[in-house]
């Protein structure tokens, strides 16, 4: 019953033309709750989406990035013996990643504050760059507080993207695959406040440099081999007899109705990348939504085999606080339309501003409810193309949705996650769950009066 409820909620977005298809699943620690299919796979030929059509899961790799770094601290696999007590010693980290040592020549240690008026020999815009005075941390990099930023923000996006038709100064390392177009400089000084950005691309080369191994044997080996999951179900690379299952990238058509297929090209090899070349670590992984889900559940569950439990629960609690930051009120601002629209939160939270954090799995971590019922201490993350997790160890519970549809953050997609989080929320109450209900009725009621005192 529950399973076709849910069905019938996806089927009704693609009858309302919210995307081509989508791929669905409501879990548990160890079983699956629902789990489904809907729409096309293909808008242009009609294929229809299946259970085990393979999505570039994007952003919602991270989890597993962090959860691999936190695997090498554990059990002290680094060569220079960094343990989870050097997560906030910069001296170690400089060690495994010198690229963040003061006085480095890479771009990563420096600090953007702006562009001069001329232009370079090149044609291309100069950066304004100095030294910065704080240090990165492994923490940092983990809660995304390094200062490093993705191209929401004006200055990197400027880089990406010039406003004046110039050149670009560099290219979007998702396609390049080239280590050194991982490097961007800092946007604000380290340590001193949250803004999303590339860091997991350095945590990929953190584990890269630990363990000797390249990205995708590391996934095998600390991850994919301990939960049984095919290389078939869940890769960096997807081999030639798999590619038919790939599902295509989709964008609203320029009329506005209906979709079209677009390239997205994402770096990877079969093999050890080349020289000076790395696996996108950003959002490496390419996987059906079920076989992702059991990485979620080995979080919701504190799998033994991956983690140790006092290491889960250092993961999955607010870090922010650890580092004396507030997460403020997020307004990204896209300056790539074709990639991403503006958005906020990616989950809302009953008191903005205060209700949500960041934990070392690089997720926001609910520290008041959520507007869609999730409580305090669920968390989750999201994905470019528009996709969406939760983890909530309140209900053991959680789910994953997702579609090949760009540009992310499209508002109505963001208004069904929402109300899709609602309705799992709905059918999985627990006692717990009645007194968030009571908590959420008494916030609204809250509202509602402090709306009215102040109209008044």
């Amino acid at each position: 019953m529950t399973e076709n409820l849910i069905q019938r909620f996806f089927d009704d977005a693609v009858a309302q033309g919210l995307a081509p298809g989508f791929q669905f699943v409501v879990f548990d620690k160890d079983s699956l709750i629902a789990s489904g299919a809907s729409g096309l796979i293909d808008a242009i030929s009609g294929t229809p989406c299946r259970k085990d059509h393979i999505l570039w899961l994007a952003s919602c790799s991270k989890i597993s990035i962090s959860i691999m770094v936190l695997h090498i601290l554990e059990k002290g696999l680094s060569p220079n013996g960094m343990t989870l007590a050097d997560l906030d010693n910069h001296e170690k980290l400089v060690q495994v990643l010198p690229e963040f040592k003061h006085g480095s020549t890479s771009l990563v240690s420096k600090i953007i504050v702006g562009f001069e008026k001329e232009l370079g020999p090149d044609g291309k815009k100069v950066p304004i760059l100095r030294d910065y005075e704080g240090k990165v941390t492994l923490r940092m990099l983990l809660t995304h507080t390094s200062g490093l930023a993705y191209f929401w923000h004006p200055f990197i996006g400027e880089m990406y993207e010039p406003t004046d038709g110039t050149p670009p100064l560099k290219p979007l390392p998702f396609a390049t695959g080239r280590i050194e177009d991982f490097e961007c400089p800092v946007v604000q000084e380290p340590g001193t406040g949250y803004i999303y950005g590339p860091s997991t691309d350095w945590l990929g080369q953190f584990i890269v440099r630990c363990t000797g191994i390249n990205l995708r044997q590391a996934f095998k080996k600390y991850i994919f081999d301990h939960l049984e999951i095919p290389s078939s179900e869940l890769d960096v690379y997807i081999p030639p007899e798999h590619a038919a299952r790939k599902a295509v990238m989709h964008a609203q058509s320029p009329t506005g109705s209906g979709f079209i297929s677009i390239p997205l090209d994402i770096y990877t090899s079969e093999g050890d990348p080349p020289e000076g070349y790395a696996y996108f670590a950003s959002g490496p992984l390419f996987g059906t939504i079920e076989a992702y889900t059991k990485v979620l559940q080995a979080a919701l569950r504190h799998d033994p085999r991956i983690l140790e439990e006092t290491t889960w629960k250092l993961a999955v609690k607010d870090a922010l606080a650890v580092q004396g930051i507030k997460l403020e009120p997020q307004k990204r601002i896209s300056h790539i339309k074709s990639l991403t629209h503006d958005f906020g939160q990616a989950f809302k939270s009953t008191i903005p501003g205060e209700g949500t954090g960041i934990n070392l799995l690089q997720c926001e971590v609910a520290i008041a409810p959520t507007v869609s019922g999730r409580p305090p201490g669920s968390y989750g993350w999201c994905g470019v193309p528009n996709l969406w997790y939760a983890i909530d160890e309140v209900t053991g519970k959680g789910y994953m949705l997702g579609t090949q549809l760009l540009p992310f953050a499209e508002p109505r997609l963001m208004d069904l996650k929402d109300e899709f989080e609602k309705l799992v929320w709905s059918i999985i109450k627990t006692p717990e769950h009645e007194d968030l209900d009571r908590e959420l009725e008494h916030l609204n009621r809250s509202s509602v009066r402090s709306k009215t005192l102040l109209e008044h």
